[in-house]
This record gives C-alpha cells, sequence and structure tokens, in this order.
C-alpha cells in the first residue's frame, strides 16, 4: 500500500488498530508501524519548518529591532 497524505496514513493506522483488535495483528507489529508513522509525521514537520523559514526574511524597523517578515513572493 503506497501512502501518499495524511489522510491515507490515518486510514492504515486504524487498520492496523482494527487488525489488533481483532487478532490479525500483533500489537508489536502495530507499535512499530505506529513508530515509523510518528518518524514520518516529524520528517514531514521539519519539511514545512524548513519551508516556512525560507520565506522569512530579517528586516530592521526604524527603531533599530530586526524583525522577521514574510518574504512577498
Amino acid at each position: 500500500m503506497s501512502i501518499k497524505n495524511t489522510s491515507e496514513l490515518r486510514s492504515m493506522l486504524l487498520e492496523c488498530i482494527e487488525a489488533v483488535k481483532n487478532g490479525s495483528m500483533e500489537a508489536k507489529q502495530a507499535h512499530a508501524i505506529s513508530n515509523l508513522s510518528s518518524k514520518v509525521i516529524q520528517s514531514a514537520k521539519l519539511d514545512l519548518d524548513v519551508l516556512k523559514y525560507n520565506m522569512l526574511e530579517t528586516t530592521t524597523t526604524k527603531a533599530g529591532e530586526k524583525v522577521l517578515q514574510l518574504v512577498n513572493g
């Protein structure tokens, strides 16, 4: 199964929960899947943080304070 977005990831995780409940998957395997899913989400969050950071620029106010502003693009 190829997971392309968070909705599909969420659905897969819910399917894992059901599989553990009905006995077709061991809790240990579901735990491993959950841990890997967390890593994928953390990686995506990092990508977003880098993207946001790259959209900012430092400017200086008239009072001499340095501030971050969104780059118009």
